[in-house]
């Protein structure tokens, strides 16, 4: 969330604006995604969410090519 670069607030910002079906997208290049990964997923759990990758999600996927469908 651009502007919000603190563990506690991302972690609240994604938490609120998680839905059914959601992708969540985190680049472990900004320290604090990586500080909002655990407590990010501890809470969506918590709330009853399960967690897949994008290959559990799509299966095989190729590099370049578009998915809208997903």
């Amino acid at each position: 969330v651009a502007g919000h670069n603190t563990a506690a607030v991302i972690t609240k910002l994604t938490v609120q604006r998680a839905s059914r079906d959601s992708i969540l997208l985190m680049h472990d290049i900004h320290l604090w995604t990586v500080d909002t990964a655990a407590p990010t997923i501890d809470t969506l759990q918590k709330q009853g969410y399960t967690l897949v990758t994008v290959s559990q999600l799509l299966g095989s996927t190729k590099p370049g090519k578009l998915y809208p469908a997903a």
